[in-house]
């Protein structure tokens, strides 16, 4: 049997806390020293960047599997013997075309960040990736500033702008902030659609963008983890596991045409439609119509030839018996007597209602 065992900590108030990192290593030295750990798993630079300085002490000799880590952000990290795992990469450029496909009159760009030291990464990878020599967009950058600063600038922006969210995680006032949380208060906020690089802003008002699937950086890793257990020593992964992503009800609510999506985009919170949710039902119903509306024109049909037999049978049960009568005046009239015609020209109008004339 394998055994797992997790561990959740806020990085960021661990970044640039010497003391606070010795007190979370002595827990974790503490709690794990006992236990024979065969590979430990990390997330994030500040994750990999924490195991690797502590390695040592905590679980020396044993592999280090990282996932979901910007490798400019990683850049002073060592990766010694048995570590390795898969690099995350930016989206910018990406999300940028897949807002220019939507809205191609936009000219203006603005770039929002939070301050945090691994955010700064996402920040200069912003800037590598979109600052093109030539290109009439213009593009500003908010990098590092309070919560505030970015919901007023947002509320203002003009039209023919878009904004393009990165990580936040950190404030210029030190206030931490949760990518779902962040990104939310920023939609709200903002006059203009908002695109975002960072997976967890997509449900919370960001309209979406070439993201990081930590889906398939999970995956990834795993099968990274695995090669490491098998004794190999595989390179770090380059990753490729970013993936266009768009919130449906935000495509809506911006009036944005979802064929213009990007090939292979990923349509999250699209409300099926009548037909989607109830087509079992639709296709039963209009088969049970059909057979009801077959079924009462039989019906119909079948009565119509019914009364017509009838009208004929009733018909012909008239004319007999006055065929009868006709046959036995002509048949038993005596000479003197009344014209046996007459009698029976008489008895055939009586019949049918009409009036002859000799």
């Amino acid at each position: 049997p394998v055994s797992f065992y997790s561990e959740y900590f806020e990085m960021t108030p661990l970044e640039d806390d010497e003391p606070l990192q010795r007190e979370v290593a002595g827990y974790l030295r503490a709690k794990y020293s006992r236990m024979k750990v065969d590979l430990v798993a990390v997330t994030s630079s500040r994750g990999l960047r924490f195991a690797v300085r502590h390695r040592d002490k905590l679980f020396p000799g044993v592999p280090i599997v990282f996932g979901a880590v910007d490798r400019s952000a990683a850049g002073d990290v060592v990766l010694g013997e048995g570590i390795s795992g898969v690099w995350l990469s930016a989206g910018w450029a990406g999300t940028l075309a897949a807002a220019l496909r939507l809205q191609p009159h936009v000219d203006r760009v603005l770039v929002v960040t939070g301050v945090s030291q691994s955010v700064r990464a996402w920040a200069e990878a912003a800037r590598s990736q979109l600052e093109t020599p030539g290109s009439p967009i213009v593009i500003s950058y908010m990098i590092a500033p309070t919560m505030e600063d970015v919901l007023a600038r947002v509320a203002v922006l003009p039209p023919g702008t878009v904004v393009l969210l990165g990580p936040f995680g950190r404030d210029a006032s030190g206030r931490d902030f949760r990518a779902p949380d962040a990104g939310a208060r920023i939609a709200k906020a903002s006059a203009v659609p908002v695109y975002t690089v960072v997976d967890g802003s997509i449900g919370s008002g960001g309209v979406g963008g070439r993201v990081v699937s930590f889906e398939a950086q999970g995956r990834r890793q795993a099968e990274v983890g695995a090669q490491l257990l098998r004794g190999e020593r595989p390179a770090p992964d380059e990753g490729g596991t970013n993936v266009y992503r768009f919130d449906a009800r935000q495509l809506r609510r911006w009036n944005l045409d979802a064929g213009k999506l990007p090939s292979g985009s990923v349509l999250a919170f699209e409300e099926p439609s009548v037909w989607q949710h109830y087509r079992a039902y639709i296709v039963g119903a209009v088969i049970l119509l059909a057979l009801q509306s077959w079924l009462i024109v039989g019906l119909l049909a079948n009565r119509t030839q019914r009364r017509r037999a009838q009208a004929a049978l009733a018909e012909q049960l008239r004319f007999e018996p006055l065929v009868s009568k006709v046959l036995a005046t002509l048949m038993t009239s005596s000479h003197g007597s009344e014209n046996p015609v007459e009698r029976a020209l008489a008895l055939i109008g009586a019949e049918l209602d009409v009036a002859h004339v000799m």
